[in-house]
């Protein structure tokens, strides 16, 4: 009897779908009646991203540009980029058609949320509003733009979460800040930014409960900044409304002219409380205000190893309001000659180091420099 081998049915697993990827390119030599590629690019980069889905990219030759609104989201595997080409000088300088905030460059969509964007290494100037506007996104990205002589702000965001703004320089914006994070926005990694010659704040995170959300900021980073030279308007180096839960760590600021770094309430739904305030130099300009404030009901924070330098002339080196100091701590920072502080808020009395630490029993082991 033959014994038959026994066939096994053949599978064919269908293909993965995929998307083809696609680079746009855009030039002043361009035209927006082309196709977008490198040999036959676009006119104007609000084509470009018009053009643009999950995963494609906008390469910028060198040029002076009109700015975009973008209103498309990326995915986490595809995210979608804007970018100068390498060595290029990309300047975006007035509005694009499409835009509704009168800022260069807006991410916003009125019906959802704009997420996973990058835009890299633009120079944006003479916005009527904010140089970069970013608004209702998860994981967006500015990094290595150069953002000055905007009229309010050079970058601007609202209810971003999860928001990354690295090696950017923002300066000499007229009216307020250089940074500026609001409403409710979560986690922003905020690195390695030069914020100069603003009018007022240089990073200003305003959490603002007004506008909806929970009024709080938490979990963010602010890390290796350069901040010098603002607040001749008024607002902080750094100045932080509803900040909590945050690491504020390794900061520069020399020689700015109102307050140093602020925590604190006025618009958010808490104080800005439970934040370590770790290695920071805080160097202020002569004339100027504390160099660390900390009032409204902002509690539990540390501040560590930092070196805080007073001006002659200036308020002194750290204040602190009574309701502030639950679970506060501050240890092991260098302090200017003979500093004073203050435990009554930026508005009391003055006190010497001794008295501060007979008063709170902080900065035991902090010396002068």
């Amino acid at each position: 009897m033959t014994t038959r081998a026994r066939r096994r049915p053949l599978r064919v697993e269908g293909l993965e779908s995929r998307s083809l990827l696609t680079t746009f390119y855009v030039s002043n030599a361009g035209s927006d009646a082309g196709p977008g590629t490198a040999g036959s690019p676009y006119a104007t980069l609000q084509m470009a991203v018009d053009a643009v889905g999950p995963g494609d990219q906008v390469q910028v030759a060198a040029g002076t540009y009109a700015g975009f609104r973008a209103e498309t989201s990326g995915t986490a595997a595809a995210p979608i980029s804007l970018a100068a080409a390498p060595g290029a000088r990309v300047v975006v300088d007035r509005p694009g058609p499409k835009n509704k905030h009168a800022s260069d460059i807006e991410l916003e969509s009125f019906g959802g949320r704009v997420d996973r964007w990058t835009l890299k290494g633009l120079e944006v100037v003479a916005a009527p509003r904010a140089g970069i506007d970013v608004r209702n996104g998860n994981f967006d990205s500015v990094l290595g733009c150069y953002c000055h002589d905007n009229q309010v702000w050079g970058i601007f965001t609202a209810f971003t979460d999860d928001l990354s703004l690295v090696g950017n320089h923002c300066s000499y914006s007229v009216q307020q800040h250089g940074i500026y994070i609001s409403n409710s926005s979560d986690r922003a990694r905020v690195l390695s930014n030069e914020v100069d010659h603003n009018h007022d704040s240089g990073i200003q995170v305003n959490a603002d409960a007004s506008q909806g959300g929970d009024g709080i900021s938490t979990g963010c980073l602010i890390v290796a900044n350069n901040v010098h030279d603002n607040g001749t308007g008024g607002g902080a180096a750094l100045n932080f409304d509803g900040l909590q839960g945050s690491v504020i760590l390794g900061n520069r600021l020399t020689n700015n002219h109102a307050s140093g770094l602020v925590l604190y309430r006025a618009d958010a739904a808490a104080g800005s409380s439970g934040n370590l305030v770790l290695t920071n130099t805080i160097v202020m300009a002569p004339g100027s205000r504390w160099a660390v404030n900390i009032s409204n009901l902002s509690t539990g924070n540390k501040i560590l190893g930092n070196t805080i330098l007073a001006a002659p002339g200036s308020y002194g080196c750290i204040a602190i309001d009574p309701g502030s100091l639950d679970h506060f701590v501050s240890d092991r920072n260098t302090f200017s000659p003979d500093p004073v502080f203050s435990i009554l808020g930026g508005d009391g009395p003055r006190i010497t180091l001794a008295a501060w630490r007979k008063a709170t029993g902080q900065d035991l082991h902090s010396t002068t420099n």
